[in-house]
This record gives structure tokens, sequence and C-alpha cells, in this order.
């Protein structure tokens, strides 16, 4: 496990912590535009002196943040976000490095081609939106697609053993850090009084950190959109243990990680990511024991490793709920495993409901423009049995451009052309990591596609792909893929290879 909890690990996880603690304290203060652009600064001082660095510090806010507002600074009424200041000094820094000949973009590079495609897709489903839904929705609705353009910096970036280390210990640390975080909501949540929490539910809520939402007495669903990479953590974790856990300190590990994990994905009580996570766990048993030819006895030790990180998990929620007995919120044992056996089961919900009801409105829309789509921008109207919505419209009619259904609201806005873009990104970068299930590196590539194959399902319930997390697993595979590259680029990516495997794998 030592690939996943190093020193770079450390370090990240304490920037991640540090930076919440300052954002927290800059919350609706001037210092919060401060700390905003002194993340310009150090992330382009950063990607300047070295690009790896530059894009883990990128990844590491996508996959710790959910919508990377943590910190604003508002400039003419713009809200010129944590993550755009990560975005502009990473693009500055490569630009630079571009200019100096310190980096290099191949045009050849097979992996590019399918983000070509996206790009012009996006770009004429913004042109059609601004003629059909005006500006603004368009910007508001399609700028997310924006995150895509760190493509250009991570093929110019040279990933070798170590770099691809830093790659995972970055996505390691992101997900302990959500693992923290949310975990922590929950203890604090079921304990504290109502008055001592209002600053606490404001400052999650009006980052857009996450939702938090009382489902019980003293039993509050935390639900953070960063949870998602707690399910690529949990695949990837998955993937090493049942390729074999080598040695007492790696079994333990498994089990502390894997059961931080399965814990976190509980608790954010996701029907979508469940789903995911089934649908990412088959995938991930099908490469192993098919492609992969991993046998049975050499499971073993993995699969009890995760049996016990499961109990481990399930304690974990216990006691962030329970601890100390009595609990003071008057949780109950009996509310808890109601909770997740309705959430589980239950098909008579409101999110339910008006996910039905917004279902048919977008099949229509479908079918009336398959081609070329609507733009971005574009609304549909339905009605909701959401009880936020209920509030302001009694009726339940709601008007939106932010859809569930995620792979219909990508034909709606881009056409068939955007369902084309995704495939061609999706095989490609199944094909590149394929190449890789035979050699030592079977269990990454292995965990990496059945995390793409979770996105996929997790995108047709809840969109992800028009969202920077879901765009940002596309382009965190890229340097795990193999290509085939021209034969004056063959002998480097030979070395990387031999010295890759002593390095990430056990």
């Amino acid at each position: 496990m030592e690939q996943f909890f190093g020193r770079e690990f450390k370090v990240i996880l304490a920037c991640l912590a540090g930076y919440f603690a300052l954002a927290a304290l800059a919350f609706k203060t001037p210092f919060a535009a401060a700390l905003v652009f002194a993340t310009v600064i150090l992330v382009f001082i950063l990607a300047l002196k070295k690009l790896e660095w530059g894009l883990a510090a990128a990844f590491a806010e996508l996959f710790a943040n959910s919508h990377g507002h943590l910190a604003d600074a508002f400039i003419g009424g713009f809200a010129f976000s944590s993550r755009m200041a990560v975005f502009v000094a990473v693009m500055a820094a490569y630009l630079v490095l571009l200019t100096r000949r310190k980096a290099r973009l191949s045009l050849a590079d097979e992996r590019l081609g399918p983000f070509i495609l996206l790009f012009a897709a996006a770009t004429a489903a913004f042109m059609i939106g601004y003629r059909l839904n005006g500006m603004g929705s368009a910007f508001s609705d399609g700028n997310a697609y924006l995150y895509a353009a760190y493509v250009f910096p991570i093929l110019s970036a040279r990933w070798d053993a170590v770099g691809k280390r830093l790659l995972l210990q970055t996505l390691a640390a992101a997900a302990a850090w959500v693992c923290a975080l949310s975990v922590g909501l929950v203890y604090l949540f079921g304990h504290l009084p109502g008055t001592w929490l209002g600053s606490v539910y404001r400052f999650i809520r009006d980052t857009r950190t996450g939702e938090l939402t009382q489902m019980a007495p003293g039993i509050f669903r935390v639900f953070l959109q960063a949870q998602f990479t707690t399910v690529v953590a949990a695949l990837l974790v998955a993937s090493l243990a049942l390729v074999g856990v080598k040695g007492r300190r790696a079994f333990i590990a498994t089990i502390v990680s894997f059961g931080a994990l399965f814990s976190v994905i509980l608790v954010s009580l996701s029907r979508s990511f469940w789903v995911g996570a089934v649908a990412g766990a088959l995938t991930l048993l099908l490469l192993l024991f098919v492609r992969a030819r991993v046998s049975l006895k050499r499971t073993i030790p993995g699969i009890g490793a995760m049996l016990g990180g499961k109990l481990f998990g399930i304690a974990l929620i216990v006691a962030a709920l329970f601890f100390p007995i009595p609990p003071p919120n008057g949780v109950s044992f009996g509310d808890l495993t109601g909770l997740f056996s309705q959430r589980a089961t239950g098909t008579v919900e409101a999110a339910i409901d008006s996910r039905k009801k917004l279902l048919v409105p977008m099949l229509d829309a479908v079918r009336e423009n398959p081609l070329i789509g609507y733009g971005f921008g574009k609304t549909i109207s339905f009605v909701s049995d959401d009880p936020r919505v209920r509030e302001t419209n009694p009726d339940g009619l709601w008007t939106t451009y932010a859809f569930e259904w995620g792979w219909l609201d990508i034909w709606i806005k881009f056409g068939i052309v955007g369902i084309v873009a995704f495939l061609w990104l999706f095989a490609s970068a199944v094909r590149g990591l394929w190449r890789g299930l035979g050699g030592d590196h079977a269990w990454l590539c292995a965990g990496l596609i059945a995390s793409l194959a979770m996105l996929a399902a997790t995108h047709a319930f809840s969109p992800y792909l028009n969202h920077p997390l879901g765009l940002g697993l596309l382009l965190f595979v890229l340097p795990f893929m193999k290509t085939k590259t021209p034969a004056h680029a063959e002998a480097s990516q030979q070395v990387i290879q031999a010295s890759v495997a002593p390095l990430i794998s056990e």
C-alpha cells in the first residue's frame, strides 16, 4: 500500500486540511479574496518549477473539493473561485513553459483525438446555446467543460514512475480528506446543539462543499459531490487487495483504508454512487479473473481484508453517531438501520419521483432534435415533488437547465456528436489501460477501468461528465494509458515502464 501512502500523501493531505482551515477562517471576509490570489501565485510558481507538481495541485483541489468554491474573490460581481485560481495558474505556467520550449505537446498523441472532438462539440453547443438560450445561460451551463483544457499540459508533462506515484498519492490524500471531512460532519451534526452548528452549516452550504439533510433525530445525511473520489479510491484499493495483500502491515492498511472509504460511501446515502460502485466492482472482478487471470487462492487475503474493512467502516459510522454512550441527540440503532434499508430499497421518494417526471420531457426533447441538440442553457419544465421546489412553487412546476439523467443531458445539449465524443473518450481510455492488464500493473489498469465503468453508470442517473469531477477522472487516467508511440519515443517509453514496476506495485 506504500504506493498510496508515502511522503507525498502526508504533504498533500496536510495542505488540503490547512487550506480548508484557512478558507473557513476567511469565510465571508476580505481575506477570502487574498487567499484566492495567493493560490494563483503559489500554484503558478509550483507549476513553473515542475509542471507535474502544478497538475498534482489541480487534481488535489479537484478530488477534495466538490465545486471548488472554498474561497471566492468577487470581481465585478463574478465569483473567481479557488478552483479557477488553480486552473489559471497552471495554464499560465504551461504557456510560459511552452514559450521557453521546456514543455512540448505532440499533436500525434492518440490520446488527444477524442478531446479535440469534445472541444469541437462543446464549441458548437455553446454557439447554439448562445443563439437559442442566451449568453448567460449558455456560459453558466457549459463552463465546466473548460476544465478539459488540462489535457494539454497533462499530455505535455513527463509522467515517469515518480510522477505516476505522485498522482496516486494525490488521489489517496484527497480521498482521505473527504473521508475525514464526511465522518467529522456526521459526528458534529449528531452531537452538537443546533445553535452551535449554524456557522458550520452555512460554510458547507455557501461554499457548495456539500448538502446536509436531517434524516432522523441526530442523524444527518452528509453528501459531498467529492465523495465520488472515495468510490474511485475504493475500487483501486480493492483491485490491489485482490491481486494480493502481502504482509501484516499491508493487511491492516487495507482494512483501515477500505473501511474508511466504505463508511463514506454509505453515509453519502447516494444511490447513484451505490449503483456506480456495483458496476465498478463487477467490472473489476471480470477484468481480474477473466483478463488478468488472477487465481482465487491469491485473492483470499485481500477478500478477508476487505470484509474486515467493511466491518471497520460500519464501526466507524456507529462510533461517529453513538459515542459517547448514550448519544446526546437521541440517535437510535433502529433509525440508523431503517434509514439504510429505506434508502437501498425505497422507490417512493420525492427525489426518485421527480427524476421519473423529468425523464419523459427529456426523452421528448431528444426525439425532437437528436442530431444537433439545443446547446448549453436549454431548459425543460416539469412537475417536481422536491420540498424545496414546493416551497417556492406550490404547484411544483420547475424549469431548469441542470438535469439528472446525465447521458440524456449530453444528448439534449450536444446532439449525437456529444454522445459519440464521450463514447470515444471512454473507448480510448479503456483501450490504453487494457494494454496494461497483462503486465505488472494489472491491478492499477483494472482499477482505473473499473472506475471508468463506475463513472459511466453513475452519470446515467446523476450528471458527472458535465462536472469537473467526471472530466477530471478522464484526465487522471491519461498518464497511465499505454499508447502506440512513434519509433523515436518507443525507447523512452520502455525505460519509463521498466522503472514503474518497483514503485507502484507490491
